[in-house]
């Protein structure tokens, strides 16, 4: 898993959609777990610790004794996952433990605690995600009791092994395969996106326009498309990237069960898949929902799975694939269970 490449191509919207779609309607923490810095992305694989309150501390115990052993044992991109009940009198991350799981190559932290030493994180630039700032130390206040053991944080159950993705929205826990439990579970088996500046398909507008002496309503700023350049360029480009990314696992076209594409065009859906298969896609090969929701940007390839994806048989293949301005293409090669 190229956790990289998965912290530039996806955000927790997308990743919300898809579990949803999929069955899992609780894997999205609530507003409450916030980033200390919101231009950090926390992905990784968790590991999962248990806090329990204490109001006795016996000065012959050594209190850190399990949450060093945690952290001491974090791997390259694992996300140290600590529950404290949202105990926020319980302060499990700071400073110290941030530098030695940076130097240890781990993702970050997510706790529904609390986290001290926020300014100096903020500066190593370690991704936390914590349900509260404060100064106390977990000392006399909480003891890490298990670790490795499964959780729940926010009402979200967890595992060590999970994948967690968090960014400026919020955090996300996608179940691992062998924990899985819905009638209809789909392993990703990877993703892929492009992107190809093109300007058939553009608008000035952006950030810094503020900071220029220009009318922010001028004709520039208005979002612009050759759509016949567009359509001649992005369903080749389309079709050439799908065939691509399946290749990459030995598959073919034809292995493919069902097609869930983006739904901005009859047309280029029809283009594509036929590209891709040679021939005409039927309905179930490669369903259509722009009659029900007309063009629902990136989201319609997700809605085409919700919609089409029950009567799916153990070992099917199928393939999302969304697209859009840039040009910008982004496919999920998934395998049913």
């Amino acid at each position: 898993m190229d956790f990289q490449e998965l912290k530039h191509t996806l955000y927790s919207a997308v990743i919300s959609d898809t579990l949803d779609s999929m069955g899992y309607l609780n894997q999205v923490l609530s507003s409450g777990i916030r980033p200390l810095d919101d231009s950090m992305i926390l992905c990784g694989l968790a590991r999962v610790g248990i806090y329990m309150k204490i109001y006795h501390d016996d000065e012959k115990v050594n209190v850190y004794e399990h949450e060093i052993a945690l952290i001491d044992s974090l791997q390259p991109n694992e996300v140290a996952v600590l529950l404290c009940h949202q105990h926020h009198e319980i302060a499990p991350w700071g400073e110290l433990l941030s530098t030695r799981s940076q130097y240890l190559e781990a993702a970050g932290c997510l706790t529904d605690g609390s986290v001290r030493d926020v300014k100096r994180i903020r500066q190593m630039k370690f991704p936390v995600f914590a349900g509260n700032i404060g100064p106390l130390d977990s000392k006399h206040r909480g003891k890490l009791m298990w670790y490795d053991v499964p959780g729940k944080i926010h009402g979200v159950n967890v595992n060590s092994g999970d994948f967690i993705f968090g960014d400026v929205a919020t955090a996300t826990v996608v179940e691992s395969e062998d924990t899985a439990n819905s009638d209809h579970v789909f392993s990703v088996l990877s993703t892929k996106a492009v992107t190809s500046f093109s300007n058939n398909i553009r608008s000035n507008f952006g950030y810094i326009s503020r900071a220029h002496d220009v009318d922010p309503y001028g004709e520039d700023k208005l979002f612009h498309q050759a759509g016949r350049k567009v359509f001649k360029e992005v369903c080749p480009m389309a079709a050439d990237h799908i065939e691509a990314h399946l290749a990459s696992h030995s598959f073919t076209p034809a292995d493919v069960r069902r097609w869930w594409l983006h739904q901005a065009n009859i047309n280029m859906n029809l283009l594509i898949a036929k590209r891709l298969l040679g021939r005409d896609a039927t309905a179930d090969e490669a369903p259509i929902v722009l009659d029900r929701y007309a063009n629902t940007a990136s989201a319609g390839s997700v809605i085409a799975f919700a919609l089409h994806h029950q009567d799916l048989q153990s070992g099917d293949v199928g393939v999302l694939c969304s697209f859009g301005a840039g040009y910008s293409i982004g496919s999920l090669v998934i395998q049913k269970q």
